[in-house]
């Protein structure tokens, strides 16, 4: 996932379109005062990409991070820690543009000068070896991926400690990627043990804890504990409904996912409505093209079909 160190206004449950437009805004006054290259803008234009990539406007998020690294590699110089930032950060674009080997490339490339300029085990340098097995678990390298997480995870456990929230997040990965190996029972206490100390961190409906208790949810459905599935899932719809808004990415995605546990579980009835309403409100905001649209179409044409 991508680092946030120029991430300034953004916060969560901002909307990605309005945060989007105080960039804009923010970004024509610093140009105006101080010119396309002062720092401030870079920070800037950074934040604009951070936000642009969240609304899934990703052609032009991706050139905004390409020509803020590109910058920041002139100005600063291919070593300093800022223009790190933007490399990592481009690394992660280039996958989700479609360009595995090149991020692989960018995302070992950054690692190996952060270890070098900062130390193994600085904030940094465990942020992009966290990207790294996030890189490899995208790719298909799972094998890679669970043991550079596992590796990473003991590390963030030693530096930030066990309640972290970057430790939890590296925690969280670790479970998504065992249950990307078919070994969700391997995830669900990894789960277990970032969603409690998340709720000690953070109040029941923040994003982050209703992150990990859809994904613990998503765990459980994967090892037939489906009764305490439902209750997780319901809940989080319950929570994102209510902090995020109905037609909210995140909420429609937890109406889809509880839609599959009713349909694991035979209740038709109360799957495919929810399917469907799902499925309008994901393809209104990414289009039928979108995998979390394509999944759930394919969902719910299976289920109108069992």
């Amino acid at each position: 996932m991508i680092e946030t160190s120029d991430i300034s206004i953004n916060s969560p449950g901002t909307s990605p379109v309005a945060a989007i437009a105080t960039y804009r805004e923010a970004l024509a006054d610093m140009v105006h005062q101080a010119g396309a290259d002062h720092p401030k803008v870079l920070e800037c234009l950074g934040n604009l990409g951070y936000a642009l990539d969240a609304a899934e406007q990703r052609a032009e998020a991706s050139r905004i991070y390409r020509e803020v690294a590109e910058k920041r590699v002139r100005i600063l110089g291919e070593d300093h820690p800022d223009t790190l930032l933007s490399l990592s950060n481009l690394a992660y674009m280039l996958f989700k543009m479609g360009e595995p080997e090149a991020g692989l490339e960018l995302c070992r490339k950054t690692l190996v000068q952060r270890e070098q300029i900062l130390g193994v085990l600085h904030a940094a340098t465990l942020a992009n070896r966290k990207l790294l097995a996030s890189a490899y678990d995208w790719t298909g390298d799972l094998t890679t991926a669970a043991e550079l997480f596992e590796t990473t995870l003991q590390q963030h456990r030693e530096v930030l400690g066990s309640r972290h929230p970057d430790t939890l997040s590296t925690l969280s990965g670790y479970a998504i990627c065992l249950m990307g190996a078919g070994d969700a029972p391997g995830a669900v206490p990894l789960l277990e043990e970032a969603l409690a100390a998340q709720e000690e961190l953070t109040e029941p409906e923040g994003i982050a804890t209703m992150t990990y208790r859809h994904n613990l949810a998503t765990a459980l459905r994967d090892t037939g504990a489906f009764d305490r599935s439902e209750e997780l899932f319901t809940t989080v719809l319950e929570q994102r409904t209510r902090r995020l808004g109905a037609d909210h990415p995140d909420t429609l995605i937890s109406s889809g996912s509880l839609a599959r546990l009713y349909q694991l579980t035979g209740d038709l009835d109360r799957a495919v409505p929810l399917y469907e309403s799902a499925l309008t409100g994901l393809t209104a905001i990414f289009g039928t093209d979108h995998w979390t649209s394509r999944i759930l179409a394919d969902y719910l044409a299976e289920a109108r079909t069992d």
